[in-house]
């Protein structure tokens, strides 16, 4: 957190076989061919009808990602972790 900047605080109960995704903004925010961004609700939208569809989840992110900005560089710092309530 940065002194200054508001944060929203949130709980969620998660039950065994829940997963639970943390990423930064540089895997959301891809600049696409047409010179558009990415936004977080196509990211969403992406996850929902694609990704969490998957044996592999964050894998099929990162190949989608890279798939949509055309390099396996991202242009911003790229972090994601994958958690599994057991």
């Amino acid at each position: 957190m940065i002194d200054g900047l508001p944060y929203e605080e949130t709980q969620v109960h998660l039950d065994h076989g829940d997963r639970l995704y943390i990423y930064s903004d540089g895997l959301v925010e891809i600049q696409l061919d047409d010179g558009s961004v990415w936004s977080h609700s196509q990211f969403r939208e992406f996850l929902t009808r694609d990704a969490l569809q998957t044996a592999r989840p964050l894998a099929r992110m990162l190949e989608h990602t890279t798939q949509l900005q055309g390099s396996p560089h991202y242009a911003d710092d790229v972090s994601a972790i994958e958690i599994e309530v057991r």
